[in-house]
């Protein structure tokens, strides 16, 4: 184990601070403790409060004369002489002021760093204490604090010494140890002792704030029955669970845990914890997110916390705030240990650990390369901060259809690799048109068939005055349409093969939803009005399927497929199986003439069926969905109401049964469901084999409000694709917040803050563990709309949706930049009509689209969490007036399910004298009221239901300068 050839003084005396900080390098930082060929170990890096910097050398190769400590002298180091016993080596290290204690052989030592000491003073020998401590130590003003427990001879033994304790088995508590007067506190209530089981659980040290707060943290909880624990803090009489409002549900859905460890800033003056969904600091009345996940090596400052990863960068982030500063390195950095900054990030230093052989690619290193420790690193970082965000990089993005109300049926990619975009379209968009059905240019249902990112539309396919669905089949390129036409199949070229006039239904939810899908074969199966329809490759009926057309049963997506992994068609939807529950299902049949059907996915029945013995209180879901992929899987995109990994939900199960659960790919904050503010409607994605029907794989998906609650992300109107390479994508809406939205650019702009039913794209990897990329498209006036279509082939996406508002973001090579239908007024503009938006980009975009670095940082809008909804006492983000603390939802559901029935707004209760009025698109008063205590809104006007949309509010109070504005979506 060789360290890298040392700089000599002199070469290190001829470059200026300056230059250093504009290198953006990793600098060997070792001279003055090793030259070349010597090695050592840091056994830690520490700064006292006149910001002096020691490093705590042990295992020197030239033996224990070089062990000690060493003093940062601008760049290079000077050995202190540590003096004898119990001075050489190191055991738990501490600071507190200008003092470096040191805990080894039962022995507290001290090391003044400002008297010019050269030997370590002799303090206490905590063996007398007879009670077994953990070895590190936190020292805060004079005493040291030492975690123990009783357990087993240690507990029989002290029970005799301390009989006055009443020790208990298992028992954890704090040993204060005063270092001026060795006076010595047991922290514990003998009465109520602290007992956490010994199943491995974290008991790493006890931490100590400047405020003389006491924490202690176990990984699992076993004191608090009501779900809170896992973290104690001491009130001067009794350990007291200081978790509540910690998001750290158990993935299961019960019980506090498991958590990470607890931190504190180098000037313990904050508190710091990491869970399975993020990293949190502890706050009054709460706890605010800090981020989402973080790795173990990181060092917390006053204002920053910077974390180093493995290509030798550092990201320096406020609470959100992130600026990613690119320090390079000529070798691979497998780890990074005994990270810290002295300085607020003016500098970091570092131990860094590479591979011995210096010629292995970074790509090729395994867990069998033998490692080495380089020695101390430092990285002066230069002045440019750059903030390091998601930009989805646009090939275009632009609005499509003319002046009227328009509509989004489909969008594919054609086999020439050209867009074609099916839909209610009030223009021909400048093109020539066709006529395949011999009817009049004039009509509105249409294809427009444009260039390969969707810059120009070179034809106009008009088929009638209404397009539901179309597919584009991959091999032959033949286009299935229905619409008021029927159901009809076009060649590559868009002239007509076939067309069957059938009864089609526009309205859709009512009943059945009018979708259609082309096999490889050039069978297509159409849901109809009255039934189902196999057709052959010219037309001909195949087989009508009556199964499905029952009372309470609805159809909402079908699919086809004749290779032979499938040879079938899917339906799926969902059936109402009782007042109370509606239940999801997936179909297969078989391309016979005889309605055949091969199996069944999900679709229990209440009472029992096939051994399945099935509650009325789970979850509502339906398959809204159905994919089949490339790779020969059957994906089917699913709502359920609740549930999730945390709660009962079907679509947590294999889809034959309610007992065996499926591998639910990754669980975080977005997608595990916990700390759930009732039954909203969460997204899942399941992967089918298409020879059973047997769920294989799945994972749920959902978006978070600002206090941290599940809130709804809905593919309802949505769409789902699954690219050559597995990538899986899904198109849908989310109300309130998905992961990073606050710093989602498109084209290096930042979209708009979130106002209401975000229309967004998800795209993760074939084994859904990672979310590649999740984005939406607001650019002004918060953007909005309802149905969603995607399409993933030949290196490209193209993302279509129906706008009801606003503006999404469109790039400069747009056909039409701004909606064709914006009525733009001095309060607000509006759309007249619906509009449609076209997007498209490169596949691989997710490849840089995370990484990019912009010239400035965002700031993220998480805030406090509580679990009982109430304000937090101190807010991390300052509040004016009792206003900014009334939240209203932004969701509304009136179906009866119970949840979401009528628009909730919390923390009403601050406001006096206060008017709330609820509006349609149109400007008109829908609701309004001054106690909504005894008077809610349902969804309703003057009791009639109103449509699904998109609602204004507009909440004034008396004495308050400024009124509360926003949005609601009404779904039903």
């Amino acid at each position: 184990m060789n360290l890298r050839p040392a700089f000599s003084l002199f070469l290190l005396l001829g470059f200026s601070l300056t230059s250093l900080a504009q290198n953006d390098s990793w600098l060997e930082t070792n001279d003055g403790i090793a030259v070349e060929d010597e090695t050592f170990k840091v056994r830690e890096i520490l700064r006292t409060q006149s910001k002096k910097v020691f490093a705590c050398i042990a295992r020197h190769s030239r033996g224990d004369d070089a062990n000690g400590i060493y003093e940062l002298d601008t760049i290079s180091w000077q050995w202190k002489h540590i003096g004898e016993e119990p001075g050489v080596g190191f055991s738990g290290l501490a600071v507190d002021g200008n003092n470096i204690y040191n805990v080894r052989l039962g022995h507290i030592s001290k090391f003044d760093t400002e008297n010019n000491s050269k030997k370590w003073e002799f303090i206490v020998n905590v063996d007398d204490i007879g009670i077994p401590l953990q070895p590190n130590v936190n020292v805060v003003n004079d005493v040291a604090y030492f975690r123990s427990r009783m357990e087993g001879k240690n507990l029989s033994q002290n029970r005799e010494r301390f009989p006055n304790e009443n020790f208990q088995e298992n028992e954890e508590f704090v040993i204060a140890v005063g270092l001026l007067d060795d006076n010595i506190e047991f922290l514990r209530n003998p009465n109520n002792p602290l007992i956490i089981e010994n199943r491995g659980g974290n008991r790493n040290m006890s931490l100590v704030l400047q405020t003389g707060k006491v924490y202690l943290h176990s990984t699992f909880n076993y004191r608090d029955l009501d779900g809170y624990g896992g973290l104690y803090e001491w009130n001067g009489n009794d350990w007291v669970s200081a978790s509540a409002g910690l998001d750290a549900i158990n993935i299961t859905g019960s019980g506090f845990g498991p958590t990470g460890p607890i931190y504190t800033d180098f000037s313990k003056t904050r508190l710091f914890i990491r869970t399975e969904q993020g990293f949190y600091e502890k706050v009054d009345g709460g706890w605010y997110k800090f981020f989402y996940r973080t790795g173990a090596t990181f060092f917390i400052t006053k204002n920053y916390m910077y974390i180093p990863n493995g290509n030798g960068n550092v990201l320096q982030i406020d609470r959100a705030v992130k600026i990613n500063h690119g320090g390079n390195f000529d070798r691979c950095v497998v780890d990074v240990h005994k990270f810290m900054t002295p300085n607020e990030g003016g500098f970091f230093l570092a131990e860094l650990e590479s591979v011995e052989d210096p010629e292995i690619p970074c790509e090729e290193i395994g867990q069998s390369d033998q490692k080495e420790f380089l020695g101390i690193f430092r990285y002066s970082p230069t002045d440019g901060k750059r903030g390091r965000v998601q930009n989805l990089h646009l090939e275009n993005g632009t609005y499509v259809g003319g002046r009227g109300a328009n509509n989004i049926a489909k969008t594919a990619i054609a086999n020439d690799n050209k867009i074609v975009t099916a839909g209610v379209f009030n223009s021909n968009m400048n093109a020539p048109v066709t006529t395949p059905l011999g009817v009049g240019p004039e009509g509105k249902g249409k294809i427009l068939v444009m260039d390969e990112w969707g810059n120009s539309v070179s034809q106009s396919v008009v088929m009638g005055n209404a397009i539901h669905d179309m597919e584009v089949e991959e091999t032959t390129g033949e286009i299935a349409l229905i619409g008021d036409f029927g159901v009809a199949v076009l060649h590559q070229d868009y002239t007509l093969k076939w067309q069957q006039p059938e009864i089609i239904d526009s309205k859709g939810d009512a009943a059945y939803r009018p979708r259609l899908s082309i096999a490889e074969n050039g069978y297509v199966v159409a849901v109809l009005k009255e039934n189902v329809k196999l057709y052959d490759a010219f037309g001909q009926t195949i087989h009508t399927n009556n199964l499905l057309y029952k009372d309470n049963i609805k159809i909402y997506d079908t699919e086809i497929s004749s290779d032979g992994a499938h040879n079938q068609y899917y339906l799926c939807g969902y059936s109402q199986v009782n007042r109370n529950l509606q239940m999801a299902y997936l179909h297969a049949y078989a391309l016979t003439p005889s309605v055949d059907r091969k199996w069944k996915t999900w679709g229990f029945t209440v009472g029992g069926e096939n051994g399945v013995s099935l509650a009325d209180n789970g979850a509502d879901t339906r398959v809204y969905r159905v994919k089949v992929a490339p790779n020969g899987d059957v994906y089917a995109a699913c709502e359920s109401a609740g549930g999730g990994p945390g709660g009962f939900s079907v679509l947590a199960y294999n889809g034959k049964d309610v007992k065996t659960k499926i591998a639910h790919q990754g669980n975080d904050f977005f997608t595990n469901g916990t700390n759930s503010s009732g039954a909203n409607h969460i997204t899942f994605i399941g992967r089918i084999n298409p020879n059973d029907g047997t769920v294989k794989k799945g994972k749920f998906f959902h978006a978070r409000l600002t206090n941290g609650r599940t809130n709804t992300h809905r593919v309802k109107d949505g769409d789902l694709d699954v690219d050559e390479e597995g990538n899986i994508y899904l198109a849908g809406i989310a109300a309130a917040r998905i992961q990073d939205r606050d710093v989602f650019n498109i084209n290096g702009t930042l979209i708009e803050p979130y106002a209401g039913g975000d229309q967004i794209v998800l795209t993760t990897t074939p084994n859904m563990g990672n979310r590649l990329l999740w984005g939406a498209f607001p650019k002004a006036n918060r953007g909005g709309g309802k149905s969603n279509r995607i399409a993933a082939r030949r290196g490209k996406v193209v993302y279509a949706a129906t706008t009801t508002r606003g503006e999404m973001v469109t790039t400069d090579n747009a056909i039409q930049r701004e909606p064709y239908n914006i009525v733009r007024t001095a309060g607000r503009d509006t759309l007249s009509a619906t509009d449609v938006f076209l997007a498209s980009w490169q596949s691989e975009v997710w490849k840089y689209a995370n990484n990019d670095e912009l010239t400035y940082p965002f700031i993220s809008q998480d805030s406090c969490f509580r679990v009982d909804n109430k304000p937090c006492v101190t807010m991390p983000i300052a509040r004016e007036t009792p206003m900014d603390v009334v939240e209203p939802f932004n969701l509304i559901s009136p179906n009866g399910d119970g949840q979401n029935d009528d628009w909730r707004i919390d923390n009403l209760q601050v406001l006096e004298n206060y008017n709330i009025q609820v509006f349609d698109a149109n400007g008109t008063i829908v609701f309004t009221t001054s106690d909504y205590s005894i008077h809610k809104w349902d969804g309703t006007r003057n009791g009639d239901p109103l449509p699904e949309g998109v609602y204004f509010y507009i909440i004034k109070a008396q004495g308050v300068n400024r009124d509360k504005t926003g949005y609601i979506t009404l779904l039903r």
